[in-house]
């Protein structure tokens, strides 16, 4: 038989026989550029956008995500491997827009500034949309630094207005904080998506009036509302 390839699980006479864990990748700027090379892109709708990931994993834990089952660390790569990722797109492709793949953009402040900085200092500056989540890096400074750097739009997780339900999905941060994340990325000119999970257990009537509440207060500050 061949042998087993670490994190993979095949079948064995008819069972099911794993390869056992295989190692996280120690660096991620080890990774080489992903291939464009042949894949039919004058059939997407956007064909000048491509997609780019500067981490792996997520720094928070909410308890309905499985996120950290797959990538049990946070990992991130340089401000330059990424810088010269996209560096390649725009002379290989002429890309002017990248969007990220990551599950939170802001994780790691200190590598979205470098990243912020690289990026600022391109020009034409190409445009970028992430998702982030609600913490006290997005201040309004930070936000118009990001907005400078071509972020276009931010999508967040928020996923309730009540701060008991909040709590119950193991988030860090308030409706009121994430109020002003809104406020800050508003300000800034960056447009917002925000993610709304209805029925949460433990959610009442009360709870789903304060989602609707906060929606409604904070409506000149959200652009998109992604009901889940």
């Amino acid at each position: 038989a061949a042998p087993l390839c670490p994190g993979v699980i095949r079948t064995a006479g008819g069972a099911p026989v794993s390869g056992g864990v295989r190692p996280l990748i120690a660096s991620l700027d080890d990774l080489p550029v992903p291939d464009w090379e042949g894949f039919p892109l004058d059939l997407y709708r956007e064909t000048g956008r491509f997609s780019v990931m500067m981490t792996r994993g997520c720094v928070n834990r909410c308890v309905f995500c499985m996120e950290h089952e797959m990538w049990p660390r946070f990992r991130i790569r340089s401000p330059a491997h990424l810088a010269g990722e996209i560096a390649h797109l725009t002379a290989r492709w002429g890309t002017t827009s990248v969007e990220f793949n990551d599950s939170v953009i802001n994780g790691s402040p200190a590598h979205l500034d470098g990243l912020c900085d690289t990026l600022a200092a391109r020009s034409p500056v190409v445009s970028w949309g992430a998702q982030a989540v609600v913490n006290g890096f997005l201040s309004p400074a930070r936000c118009a630094r990001l907005k400078k750097a071509g972020c276009g739009c931010l999508s967040f997780g928020i996923e309730s207005g009540s701060d008991a339900v909040l709590a119950l999905m193991g988030k860090r941060f308030t409706a009121d904080e994430a109020a002003a994340a809104l406020r800050h990325c508003a300000g800034a000119g960056i447009a917002t998506s925000v993610n709304i999970m209805c029925g949460f257990p433990g959610e009442s009537e009360s709870d789903f009036e304060r989602t609707l509440e906060f929606l409604a207060r904070n409506r000149p500050c959200i652009t998109w509302v992604n009901p889940a």
